[in-house]
């Protein structure tokens, strides 16, 4: 009687008869594969014999209709179709985790893990502070944190192998897989070592300060190209005496060892003056470096951990808002 059915009915039918016929094991060995990109690891991490996750593979193909990887001497590389299934697996993966963590939950405090991502250049007091307060009250959760460039961490995100973004991006059109949530407007300080001649003066120009050696963002991140237009834009020229670094620790010992400028986000810096680490020179940068924000698919459903560390950010953030110190004016700031 399949043929007296209602077309949207039949479609419908035939869509889920299709979908049915994936197994969970299909995804494993799918984000297996997009993670190795071997067949024979593949299979060893799946538990299975290269021949059988060979016809398992063909057989996804098979259900799909098309291929998804192309077959070479190096192994196994996605098609874009590929990626996208990939993509896909692993968030229904993630998402079957997810809902095991949950389940456990109702059980006691929260548990699982949390993967984030943290820009390395926008680094904030916020996401540490964070981390303590939601770990003191749910010593059960593992959270770890991956730092890198704001695209790099995008595109895991995408990717499902983070659970969410700690940085500076915009919430323009580019991002319309993601959802970016204003978290803080906290701007950027100069800084220097205690012992640095703009260390106890009262007011620095930036003609005095492009000369000076920095300790920057690559080139290629925002934050730099910011940085660079408020230059030109000031005195026509930008710093050449720069050392590309994200490394926050690395940035820290190399500011002590040297007499040398740096940006970072005031609460960080505010943390490490009180410290005697440094001191925050008096030249404002102001808010040119964006907002920080929250990221997370736009798409996805947070389980209660990631949940819990977002609902955190948002109440730290909130505690961080101080007004500017009064050292951070200058008549020569844009």
């Amino acid at each position: 009687m399949s043929e007296d059915l209602d077309p949207t009915l039949q479609q419908a039918r035939q869509r889920w008869q299709q979908v049915a016929r994936f197994k969970l094991r299909h995804l494993v060995l799918l984000d297996a594969i997009g993670e190795l990109q071997n067949l024979r690891l593949a299979a060893e991490h799946t538990y299975m014999t290269q021949p059988a996750a060979s016809r398992m593979l063909k057989h996804i193909e098979s259900l799909l209709g098309m291929p998804l990887f192309k077959r070479g001497k190096h192994g196994l590389r996605p098609n874009p179709e590929g990626e996208l299934m990939i993509r896909y697996a692993r968030r229904m993966i993630n998402d079957l985790q997810a809902a095991q963590h949950e389940l456990q939950q109702r059980e006691g405090g929260l548990t699982g893990s949390i993967k984030v991502g943290a820009v390395q250049s926008s680094a904030s007091q916020i996401l540490p502070r964070s981390v303590a307060r939601l770990l003191s009250q749910h010593p059960g959760l593992h959270i770890s944190i991956q730092e890198g460039e704001s695209h790099m961490l995008a595109d895991a995100l995408r990717a499902g192998k983070l659970d969410l973004l700690v940085g500076r991006l915009n919430t323009g059109s580019t991002h319309h897989e993601l959802n970016v949530e204003i978290l803080s407007t906290e701007p950027f300080v100069v800084v220097a070592n205690c012992h640095h001649p703009f260390a106890k003066r009262s007011q620095v120009q930036a003609h005095e300060l492009v000369a000076e050696q920095w300790i920057l963002p690559p080139r290629t991140t925002p934050i730099r190209h910011v940085f660079d237009s408020l230059f030109i834009k000031n005195i026509q020229q930008t710093p050449e005496r720069v050392i590309d670094s994200v490394s926050l620790s690395f940035n820290q010992v190399l500011l002590q060892e040297m007499q040398c400028l740096a940006i970072l986000p005031r609460t960080t810096a505010l943390s490490l003056e009180k410290q005697g680490l440094l001191r925050i020179l008096s030249f404002e940068l102001g808010q040119l470096f964006g907002a920080l924000t929250i990221v997370t698919l736009k798409n996805g459903i947070p389980r209660g951990g990631v949940q819990a560390l977002i609902q955190t950010l948002r109440n730290t953030a909130v505690r961080e808002q101080t007004d500017p110190p009064s050292n951070l004016k200058s008549t020569d700031a844009p």
